[in-house]
Order: C-alpha cells, then structure tokens, then sequence
C-alpha cells in the first residue's frame, strides 16, 4: 500500500511566511509538518510514499534527501544523535509536480499511474495526528476488515462552521457527501473529516467520470 501526501497548494493561510517557505515546512518544534506524516506513514508499515507537490516546493525534495556532508561531519564528531536527525526516512519517496492549482482530484489524478491499482491512504500536511496506534494504520485495519474506502472524523460537539463535515448515510456508516464549512444550524452532522483518507483505486475511477 501506498501513501500519498497532498503538498501542492499555496498556503495562503499563513501568508505572509508562505511567500517563501512552504507551509509543510514550518516547523511543529524543530520538525516540519511534513515529517511527521511520513513518519506516520512509516510507522503504519507504508514504505512507499508520493508526495504532491508544486515548482515553488524543491525545498522539499532536498528536506528529505541525504546530507552527505553532515553525515560524515556527524560520524566524525561521534554525534549519533544528530545523525539520527537528519537520517531519511526508511520509506521510498517520489515527488510529482502538480503543474496547475486545480484541486486535490487533479492533484490525485496525477499518480493515479505510480498507484499501480492499489489501495492508498492519503494525507493533508497540516492535519497531524498523534495516538499510541498510528491514524494511518486506524484506516488500514479497518480496509483490511471491510474492503472499503476509509475517512477519519472527529466527533466535534461544538461550532462546526469552518470545518469540512460529513453528510453521513442514516446507518452511520456510509457517506453521502461533505459541506465545506455549513452555515450555523445548517451543518448535516458534527462529523469532521481530520485530513486522513483510505481510497480504492476504484475511487480514481470516479474522480476521471467526473
């Protein structure tokens, strides 16, 4: 299985630091966004990754290459643990430019190919997640049991208005569609998609019909 990460947008929410530094990159501690996506990915035994990104982003393709130099500089100096830093990650990871802003199903559109007819989870930088059993493997378990495409939501009980919520099927367990962001009192559930997704390659199917 594969995991995909949607890295090609503008960022445009954290302007004005986005002008230059994409906003996988800004920082949670000392990490990028990004890293730890991939490192959640690696822990749900994901070992092949494809990132989605755009011109502006080299920066990220060098983040995640060796730094040689270091390295030696590193193993010289006797600095395990800066070595450990800086190490890349135990996965394969492909970069695929989106070369126009049109979404992510045009954004997935562009590796349907590397997806080779798999199943794959898909994952938003900026939506990060942390638990004793990876999110990435929550929704593999689940596939595993069901055979079917997998979203993570949250239960918000409060103020849903700039979320993406669910419009669930009335068994609870199907999904009929999402309201970007419903008005007050107009939202179809309190279920909020929390940027982490499980599709079949069935669904690439669906997104080229349109």
């Amino acid at each position: 299985m594969k995991g995909i990460i949607v890295a090609a947008g503008y960022g445009t929410r954290f302007l004005p630091v986005t002008k230059t530094v994409p906003k996988e990159m800004l920082p949670v501690g000392v990490t990028p966004s990004i890293a730890y996506i991939v490192d959640e990915f690696v822990a749900s035994g994901i070992k092949d990754i494809i990132i989605i990104s755009s011109r502006r982003k080299k920066v990220l393709e060098d983040y995640f290459d060796r730094e040689i130099e270091l390295e030696e500089l590193f193993a010289r100096e006797g600095k395990s643990d800066r070595l450990t830093q800086i190490k890349p990650p135990e996965a394969r990871v492909t970069f695929v430019r989106q070369r126009e802003m049109r979404g992510t199903g045009h954004a997935l559109l562009q590796v349907k190919n590397l997806v080779g007819g798999e199943p794959c989870v898909v994952a938003y930088p900026d939506d990060l997640h942390f638990g004793t059993v990876p999110l990435a493997k929550q929704l593999i378990d689940v596939y595993e049991a069901t055979g079917k495409c997998v979203l993570a939501t949250i239960l918000e009980q409060g103020d849903v208005s700039r979320y993406g919520v669910v419009d669930p099927d009335p068994d609870g367990l199907g999904v009929k569609g999402f309201v970007e962001k419903p008005a007050k009192g107009r939202e179809p559930s309190h279920e909020v998609s929390i940027g982490r997704y499980l599709y079949t390659p069935e669904f690439f199917d669906k997104i080229e019909e349109g």
